[in-house]
């Protein structure tokens, strides 16, 4: 599993998301990152460095 670091800023963010449904897809999008799932993204040059795509 990877370490996902969150930061008091993020921690900030995500608590005053108004809209609930939202919160929960990206924690649960977090989640996945975290066990190694990166779904749709792509790599930004390196094998360290992807950028991650949500639908909303």
């Amino acid at each position: 599993m990877k370490e996902i670091r969150r930061s008091s800023l993020y921690k900030k963010w995500i608590k005053n998301l108004r809209d609930p449904q939202v919160r929960a897809r990206i924690l649960v999008r977090v989640k996945r990152l975290a066990e190694g799932n990166s779904g749709d993204s792509r790599f930004l040059g390196n094998e360290e460095d992807k950028d991650g795509r949500s639908n909303f």
